[in-house]
């Protein structure tokens, strides 16, 4: 019965409640598309980055720290992972315990058991 309260209260249960649910959850889906968009152009820009650092075998912690850092922000799209596993897979054998880490960052962040 408070369920029933509740959607009355929102105004869900008529028409007019409805359309503006399905316009936000639009909005959302927009959204959430606009952010994928970015960070596949975001995947692509720092993607070409892993492939110089890694072309100019750097070994420097620091460097690829920081590029971690920023390949990391779009693991979020297929191609931001893909770069994500590449930089990872060069810096392995450099700092194996670092490396995990941002692989576990990654899980704990991105790979959620509920999908």
């Amino acid at each position: 019965m408070k369920g029933l309260l509740w959607l009355r209260e929102r105004g869900d249960d008529d028409e007019g409640g409805r359309h503006q649910h399905m316009e936000k959850d639009d909005n959302i889906m927009k959204l959430a598309e606009q952010i994928n968009d970015l960070a596949k152009l975001g995947a692509r820009q720092v993607g070409s980055e892993v492939d110089d650092l890694i072309a100019r075998k750097v070994e420097d912690h620091m460097q690829i720290e920081r590029l971690l850092d920023k390949v990391f922000d779009f693991a979020i799209c297929d191609e931001g992972l893909a770069v994500f596993k590449k930089l990872c897979r060069y810096y392995y054998p450099i700092n194996p315990e670092v490396t995990a880490k941002y692989v576990m960052d990654y899980k704990e962040l991105y790979d959620s058991d509920e999908d």
